[in-house]
């Protein structure tokens, strides 16, 4: 049962988990269904134009998927222990109801841009390395860092309602 000062979950915070947990799905699927057809050297950097600009061997597959998951499980704990349980402490009295769903929902947000970017960008690499694709295309970077600067206010200002 849900203590008064715990923030209750919303259909978009549920929602919002389903995308992150899927796209670590696929963060993690991608590379185990393409590494034996990948060459020995592959992408594993890329400019701001989108094209690769720096090259390692095929283990390097295997980097963003570990981040990816090690992001995602401490951005998890983080909301479980920091903010849903964090908040009903004697020394946090003051923090709004509105303040702590604000929060939640903001890292809710940021777990599944996180992980659907990382999944984007490991399905680029993998492209890019079979020469199905030139790079992660221009657009890339500046539909991540919008979604990155005006999504965090967004989900601040509907916990403040």
């Amino acid at each position: 049962m849900k203590t008064k000062t715990e923030p209750e979950s919303k259909i978009s915070d549920k929602i919002l988990e389903i995308i992150g947990i899927s796209g670590i799905i696929v963060l993690i699927t991608l590379p185990a269904a393409f590494y034996n057809s990948l060459p020995s050297e592959i992408p594993t950097h890329f400019g701001l134009t989108g094209k690769p600009d720096d090259f390692g061997g095929i283990a390097a597959i295997w980097m963003l998927p570990a981040i990816g998951v090690i992001l995602y499980t401490g951005l998890t704990f983080l909301n479980l222990f920091l903010v849903k349980k964090g908040f009903t402490s004697k020394i946090n009295t003051g923090v709004e109801p509105g303040q702590k769903k604000g929060v939640f929902g903001l890292l809710q947000f940021l777990k599944a841009v996180l992980a659907i970017s990382f999944a984007y960008i490991e399905f680029g690499t993998i492209q890019t390395a079979l020469g199905r694709a030139d790079g992660l295309g221009v657009w890339f970077l500046l539909v991540f860092i919008i979604l990155l600067t005006f999504g965090p206010v967004a989900f601040l200002i509907r916990g403040a309602k």
